[in-house]
């Protein structure tokens, strides 16, 4: 006789195979070592889109897991567009923007309709195992329309396997972004949104590679970009700054900054050995000129400049800000024809926000003051939002602060500023975070699938 339960007891162990398989092909989701806070959750990289409306961020939980979100300008709506899902399981999301190193984080398009975000790949390297990396994808501010936008090529065993800092073009025709090794080499790309597949056609690894910071020009016609070159490996580097018209073949440099030559432009003693690296770069409204972040510390985290560039390299840099042992600039920003807007990063402070006059006729002012130096200018340059350096519990919708900028001379006083305070606009603190409705599409999708099934078993009457 032939139980009527061993249909059932089959089933159930193919099912507990199957899911074995699954999770051994699965990373922890945290690194041993790695502790989280329960119930915690922190928002990170948040970005205006073009018209000022919205803030795309990414919500960090507990397990490193990080979901894609979009608020309000005002505060009153927060929506979760995509699952949480690990992008980085092996190191945290890089955000700091005085580090000067390529970033992760959403970017939205020139028309506010599509956001490009990251999602883990994963890459076989013969010698490490396999290895994390991400990819580019766009999707909308509710989740729909999902593709690729800047992924591998397949069977990739290149050692670029992470792709940051995307940039869209003004005109909506190109996209820029960083590609980045797992030694540090960085490689600047622009990918044509009209050509027929995503795929990037990665070169041949060079550990020398060095390029990075890419900025469109207000017409999306030019790209300014920085590029360390290091002829041998006894040799000091030399910093330059490139402006390219992609499509039109047409490259120009617009600065080289030596050993020699920075300490002369700065004044330092001829002994001094330094290294200058361009962190932040910014275009003029007219496209004439070009706001540049400078710091001779790895990391950025002192001795950072401000400077004005010719966008035709014709004249020499000016030194609008010189560098300073106790702070680093970064993220520069043009008010006007005349203003300039950067973030100051203290060591051991608060970080600034400071108005420069580019004609050096004013003293640099500070007009208010972050939580953090995740941040990001609205389109108008009157709001800043920035992360707040502290997590979240389950009662607090979330830790981004958007301050209100009283810029000198544009008719509204500047406010008494205390230490470690700002203008605070909104601190959201009863708004909830809802679900698009795509989300809960696939949400309910994965919660059916996730249903063990016994294939073959039919219930009998009694």
């Amino acid at each position: 006789m032939i139980s009527r339960r061993r249909p059932l007891a089959v089933a159930i162990a193919l099912l507990s195979l199957w899911s074995c398989g699954r999770r051994a092909d699965r990373v922890p989701d945290l690194p041993p070592g790695v502790t989280g806070t329960p119930g915690t959750t922190r928002d990170v990289c948040p970005r205006w889109s073009p018209d000022g409306r919205r803030i795309a961020f990414l919500r960090v939980y507990a397990d490193r897991r990080a979901s894609l979100c979009v608020a309000s300008g005002d505060g009153k709506r927060l929506l979760a567009v995509r699952p949480p899902e690990l992008l980085s399981p092996d190191r945290p999301i890089r955000r700091s923007r005085s580090s000067g190193l390529p970033l992760d984080g959403p970017s939205w398009s020139a028309d506010g309709k599509t956001i490009a975000v990251q999602r883990l790949a994963w890459f076989d390297d013969a010698r490490q195992g396999r290895l994390p990396g991400l990819a580019l994808y766009a999707t909308d501010e509710l989740g729909r329309g999902d593709r690729p936008l800047a992924v591998h090529p397949p069977d990739y065993r290149g050692e670029l396997v992470h792709f940051r800092s995307p940039a869209w073009s003004p005109d909506g025709r190109r996209f820029a972004f960083v590609a980045e090794g797992v030694a540090g080499e960085t490689v600047v790309y622009v990918r044509n949104l009209i050509s027929p597949g995503p795929t990037v056609p990665l070169p041949r690894y060079d550990r020398g590679q060095d390029a990075s910071v890419p900025a469109w020009s207000p017409d999306g016609r030019r790209l300014a970009f920085r590029q360390g070159i290091l002829r041998s490996p006894a040799a000091d580097p030399v910093e330059t700054v490139r402006v390219i018209e992609p499509g039109r073949g047409h490259a120009r440099r617009i600065l080289t900054l030596t050993t020699a030559r920075y300490r002369a432009l700065v004044g330092l003693p001829g002994d001094e050995r330094v290294a200058p690296k361009v962190t932040g770069l910014a275009w003029s409204p007219d496209g004439s000129r070009l706001a540049a972040t400078v710091t001779t510390t790895p990391g950025g985290a002192t001795d950072a400049g401000v400077w004005l560039l010719d966008a035709q390299g014709a004249r020499p840099p000016v030194c609008v800000a010189p560098p300073r042992t106790d702070a680093t600039y970064c993220e520069p920003v043009w008010l006007g024809r005349r203003g300039i807007g950067v973030v100051r990063v203290r060591v051991a402070g608060p970080c600034e926000v400071v108005w420069l006059d580019a004609d050096r006729r004013t003293p640099a002012r500070v007009v208010a003051r972050l939580p953090s130096d995740d941040f990001d200018w609205s389109p108008d340059r009157r709001r800043i939002v920035s992360a707040a350096s502290e997590t979240a519990g389950p009662a607090a919708p979330t830790t981004l602060r958007v301050l209100s900028i009283a810029w000198p001379g544009a008719g509204r006083p500047t406010p008494a500023l205390a230490p470690g305070s700002g203008s605070a606009e909104w601190a959201p603190s009863a708004a909830p975070l809802r679900r698009s409705a795509r989300l809960r599409q696939r949400e309910g999708a994965a919660a059916g699938a996730s249903r063990p099934r016994a294939r073959g078993v039919r219930s009998r009457r009694p």
